[in-house]
């Protein structure tokens, strides 16, 4: 059992690389300015192919790590977050493949493939054990339902990445203020970031294997521990911070909050808001915020011309 989990969990690590890879591959047949004629048309442009064929690779690896999973655990690896959120990733790819064998639209892939790689770095933040299932999940409808939920997720978060397309193309982001019509990409961009910065985060204090134990008063009003895996900005209810060289929290919140959750909230809101200028810290984040805004308004010029 043990080796097949390790296998299987290797297998979803190189799954990973090809969709490193293939998102490397679409964005330089979007934004290569080489393949254009004359005209502006794309010629001789197989960067996108490469790109379709590393996510082929991709998706058997993946299904590859989903069955092996299968078989170390003995029952479809649906059962917890990671598993649930892994094969959601793998079932976006998959619709993608699908899709784009129809349409060949490099653009939908620059969009959809960092998609499935940011949701496959938000599994690993779960726990990867494969435990036994409850008695409520010990039944043959957890692999008939959670699995056509998920690709059925899967085949509409490929719309979403097509109707993304779609406003970067079409909604004119060059204008300095923010607008009805614009507010719509932006907050979808901003909660993109926020995902992503929550992984990053994570991971980070993960890493350095930061922890601060509380003890507080629960909302039933009786002492209880509390495990923090981030510097806390908010602590619980009449917390008392037990590991000695960590952070103290700035405020107690009242015990209906879970503040672990609200401290993690606020963790990746300022992260995001830094890094995306939403406060003006410094020089830097403003020729960032620049940056970014130039190279939108760049692509939204090239969509749908590949």
């Amino acid at each position: 059992m043990n080796s097949l989990a390790e296998l299987s969990s290797n297998l979803l690590y190189i799954a990973f690389v090809f969709y490193l890879i293939a998102t490397i591959c679409y964005a330089v047949s979007v934004t290569g300015r080489k393949f254009r004629n004359k005209e502006g048309e794309f010629k001789n442009n197989r960067w996108g192919t490469w790109g379709y064929i590393a996510t082929i690779i991709a998706v058997v690896f993946a299904f590859s790590y989903f069955f092996t999973r299968w078989a170390a655990g003995g029952h479809p690896p649906v059962s917890n977050m990671f598993e649930y959120t892994a094969f959601l990733a793998i079932c976006i790819s998959l619709a993608f493949v699908i899709i784009n064998g129809i349409y060949k639209s490099n653009v939908l892939g620059l969009f959809t493939i960092p998609i499935v790689m940011l949701i496959i770095a938000y599994a690993s933040v779960f726990s990867t054990d494969i435990a036994p299932l409850v008695p409520s999940l010990q039944s043959n409808w957890l692999a008939l339902h959670v699995i056509t939920t998920a690709v059925a997720q899967g085949i509409l978060a490929v719309s979403f990445g097509a109707g993304l397309v779609y406003l970067v193309r079409t909604l004119d982001l060059s204008g300095k203020k923010m607008t009805k019509r614009t507010f719509g990409i932006e907050f979808i961009m901003y909660t993109l970031l926020s995902a992503l910065a929550f992984v990053i985060v994570t991971n980070v204090f993960e890493a350095v294997n930061y922890e601060a134990e509380f003890m507080y008063i629960n909302e039933y009003g009786e002492e209880a521990e509390k495990l923090y895996g981030l510097p806390a900005i908010v602590g619980p209810n009449e917390g008392v911070l037990l590991t000695e060289d960590r952070m103290s929290p700035l405020v107690n919140m009242p015990d209906w909050i879970i503040s672990e959750d609200l401290n993690t909230v606020i963790w990746h809101s300022v992260v995001v808001s830094y890094f995306i200028g939403s406060f003006d810290l410094s020089a830097k984040t403003v020729a960032l915020v620049q940056c970014c805004n130039h190279y939108l308004k760049v692509l939204s010029r090239k969509l749908w011309t590949s």
